[in-house]
C-alpha cells in the first residue's frame, strides 16, 4: 500500500514544455506535459544527463495543444521531486514554487 503525498487534484495534460536547468547552459529543453496540479507537474523529457532531487528549474508550458512558440517570461519555476528515466528519456516531477492557475484552466 502506497501513501498518497499529493496535496492537490491532478488533471491530465497534453502540451508541449520547455525546461530549462543548470547543466543546460541556459538553453531549453523541449519536452511533454504528462499531468498538472496546481502544485506541481509531471512531464517527460528526452536528456540523457537524469535531473537530481531537489534541483532547480524553469518551465515554461504551452497554453494550447497547438502552441509551438513558448515565453520564456512566462516561466514558471519549481523543484524536482522525483525522477525516473530510462535511457535517454525521463519522467520527472516537480513541485511549482507558487501554486499555479493553470491546472485550474483544465
Amino acid at each position: 500500500m502506497t501513501i498518497e503525498r499529493r496535496h492537490d487534484h491532478r488533471y491530465s495534460l497534453d502540451r508541449l514544455i520547455k525546461v530549462q536547468f543548470d547543466q543546460t547552459g541556459g538553453r531549453y529543453l523541449p519536452g511533454q506535459t504528462v499531468n498538472i496540479s496546481a502544485g506541481g507537474i509531471m512531464l517527460k523529457i528526452d536528456y540523457a544527463r537524469h535531473l537530481q532531487l531537489g534541483q532547480e528549474v524553469r518551465l515554461a508550458i504551452a497554453s494550447t495543444p497547438r502552441q509551438a512558440l513558448l515565453a520564456a517570461d512566462d516561466a514558471l519555476s519549481g523543484t524536482v521531486v522525483r525522477s525516473l528515466g530510462h535511457a535517454d528519456t525521463q519522467h520527472v516531477a516537480i513541485r511549482f514554487h507558487k501554486p499555479n492557475l493553470i491546472a485550474e484552466a483544465c
